[in-house]
């Protein structure tokens, strides 16, 4: 029952009152729609609801990237009520979209790997550099959206859109796309503000993986270090890789002046072939740093500066480092010291 078939129906009530039939109907109009939560509102606070949602996952990072897009996608079908919601990344050249994540609201499922090549689709992908967000109303006339009319509209049944591009680190990476099916849908503002906040979350997520990746990325190096510090004893040239740029010379045992001018001999050949930006000295096994030690550090700090090379001294504090290597930095242990080198521009 509509607002004015209730106001009818009550409407023997005010007539009492000496109204006109209509102007009785326009005075419980008036009250009914007062009284009557606006569809706008009640949208509102089931988008504030959906926000909220995704903010405690994100935040507490339960999520993984994968877990952040499906779920995105699902609440974006469910608040608006469209008939299909994706998200897509580009790939390195921003020459391709391919579907991370689509979800269907008639069938619940999920799928991925659809492609869309620049080259089919120049004007939408241009759009994405600049736009917050595409709020279409007729997808297949719209020139923001036309392109897609006869490969996909028409068999789709889509008639509106709203897409947000996505960012991250300021540059667009991506972009969430809602398909609306049936009478053409002339989209609130809230819903606009909606779909963009569900792609600065999608960028949040994507700065969490990016996090993650690079935590398990050094641990992995990290223990990679430990094994392979635990077979050095013995070895002539143990010059480590690390991480791009970064390379380590454990000096554990004795470092009298033949071996220390055997490792000054690895480490100037591996300043040579790879030239990187730091050069790790790790000191934390090193039995003492008399006049021959210190001599053999003095030489790979000049052999790693000549080859534009930054050496830190790892595994040692401070007031244990000789006079003449005071003004190099310093870190407690290996682990802190590749921190330190990866935290630096080359």
């Amino acid at each position: 029952m509509d607002l004015r078939e209730r106001a009818a129906r009550i409407v023997t009530i005010v007539r009492g009152e000496g109204r006109t039939r209509e102007a009785a109907t326009q005075a419980v109009l008036v009250e009914l729609e007062a009284a009557e939560p606006r569809e706008a509102e009640l949208s509102w606070k089931r988008q504030l609801g959906a926000l909220l949602e995704l903010t405690r996952g994100q935040g507490l990072e339960q999520w993984s990237l994968e877990q952040t897009l499906r779920r995105v996608t699902e609440l974006a079908v469910d608040t608006l009520g469209v008939a299909r919601m994706s998200a897509w990344f580009f790939n390195a050249d921003q020459s391709v979209l391919a579907a991370a994540d689509v979800f269907e609201a008639a069938t619940r499922l999920h799928s991925a790997g659809a492609r869309l090549d620049r080259n089919d689709f120049p004007r939408y992908f241009a759009l994405l550099s600049d736009a917050r967000v595409l709020a279409v109303r007729d997808a297949s006339h719209d020139p923001r959206s036309a392109e897609f009319a006869a490969i996909y509209f028409a068999q789709a049944g889509v008639s509106s859109t709203l897409d947000a591009p996505v960012r991250w680190q300021g540059v667009p990476t991506g972009v969430l796309c809602c398909e609306h099916a049936g009478p053409l849908r002339s989209w609130r503002e809230d819903e606009v503000s909606f779909i963009a906040s569900l792609a600065d979350a999608v960028s949040l997520a994507l700065e969490a993986d990016h996090r993650r990746r690079t935590e398990q990325a050094l641990a992995e190096k990290l223990a990679l270090i430990e094994a392979q510090q635990a077979a050095l004893h013995g070895l002539r040239s143990p010059v480590l890789e690390l991480w791009d740029g970064v390379l380590a010379l454990p000096l554990g045992g004795p470092l009298d002046a033949s071996r220390g001018a055997a490792l000054l001999a690895s480490l100037t050949a591996a300043l040579a072939d790879r030239r990187p930006a730091f050069v790790l000295l790790d000191l934390s096994e090193l039995e003492r740093i008399d006049a021959d030690t210190s001599a053999a550090l003095a030489a790979m700090v000049r052999a790693a500066a000549e080859h534009h090379a930054q050496c830190v001294l790892a595994g040692v504090h401070g007031e244990l480092v000789p006079a003449e290597l005071r003004g190099l930095v310093t870190t407690s242990s290996l682990k802190t010291g590749l921190q330190h080198c990866i935290k630096r521009p080359r």
